[in-house]
């Protein structure tokens, strides 16, 4: 049986802003150089703008419809069969992403950090901590990013204040170099990466 789960908008966003961080991290940067080669970071920003306006989608919809689910309001929307078609989707989508990033993960950790351990420990691992979220539910993992949230900017200040000295401005000229369809790539590849 299913309670009743509300988290508020700062929760969400919070759980938005750590998921971005995250994928910004370990998923993007080389898709978005192989799409946009130098103007990379003008792609990202796009892509950016675009999570952005998704975002503000999802919550208008979700105050029109502050007692449904995702997939009572897509029923309610697109009718019977087509809204659970679109909600399955949506479920496929983001478990192939979650399974995506799972594997980025694991990846990362056993090349740059733990390279003598198994692969498939750091996913069960990691596995094992989402499960449990899962099972504690939504508003648990909402208020662990609350918590964490601060951490992680802090962390990731750092992080961009050390890399500032090896940034070499002279590589990203010429701007606008790979055309408006390199561009839109890159900043689709960014959305669909999210």
């Amino acid at each position: 049986m299913m309670r009743n789960v509300k988290i508020s908008v700062n929760q969400f966003a919070v759980i938005v802003m750590i998921f971005t961080i995250g994928t910004t991290i370990l998923v993007i940067p080389s898709g978005l150089a192989a799409a946009a080669k130098q103007d990379a970071w003008i792609g990202a920003l796009l892509g950016v703008c675009l999570n952005v306006g998704i975002v503000c989608l999802y919550n208008k919809v979700g105050s029109c419809f502050p007692n449904m689910t995702l997939i009572a309001y897509n029923e309610q929307l697109f009718g019977k069969w087509l809204g659970k078609l679109f909600a399955l989707g949506f479920i496929f989508f983001s478990f192939v992403g979650a399974t995506t990033v799972l594997f980025y993960m694991g990846n990362f950790i056993t090349t740059q950090v733990m390279p003598d351990t198994p692969i498939q420990a750091i996913n069960v691992l990691f596995a094992l901590v989402v499960v449990m979220g899962v099972r504690l539910g939504l508003e648990t993992i909402a208020r662990a990013a609350e918590i964490f949230f601060p951490w992680i900017i802090i962390l990731f200040i750092v992080l961009v204040a050390c890399l500032l000295p090896e940034i070499e401005a002279e590589k990203l000229q010429p701007v606008f170099s790979s055309g408006g369809g390199g561009l839109v790539r890159a900043a689709l590849e960014l959305r669909s990466a999210r």
